[in-house]
């Protein structure tokens, strides 16, 4: 009668440690997104100083690029825009925090008005 009862409790340790190493892999990947994203709020944050005199230069392998001040600008929204967005994904829908894919920003307040009517696609 304790075999059974063994080889019950060894599935459950086996499912136990699976969870843990999906949590594991999903926090790696949402700290992964949360830097990104801090890095990218800095960039838009840097860029609006600037005026039109200056030159940005983008880095493409080994070589700095000149680019445009508001391809620069829309780059980074929309790098913003799709980070936001990954990290929405990661948060499920049991999220309780989503980042607003239009701000970038998190807060206190999901930044959906009802949890059954997300639009999906301006995610």
């Amino acid at each position: 009668m304790a075999e059974p009862l063994q080889k019950k409790l060894q599935a459950e340790v086996e499912k136990y440690q699976q969870l843990q190493k999906d949590i594991s892999k999903c926090m790696s990947s949402r700290q992964k997104l949360e830097a990104q994203l801090t890095e990218n709020n800095i960039v838009q944050e840097e860029l609006g100083f600037l005026d039109a005199s200056n030159a940005v230069f983008k880095l493409i392998g080994p070589v700095l690029v000149k680019q445009d001040m508001e391809e620069a600008k829309a780059t980074v929204g929309k790098r913003l825009e799709y980070i936001a967005g990954e990290i929405y994904l990661e948060e499920g829908e049991e999220g309780l925090f989503p980042v607003a894919p239009e701000s970038g920003t998190r807060g206190r307040e999901p930044w959906f008005e009802d949890p059954g009517k997300r639009d999906s696609a301006s995610v």
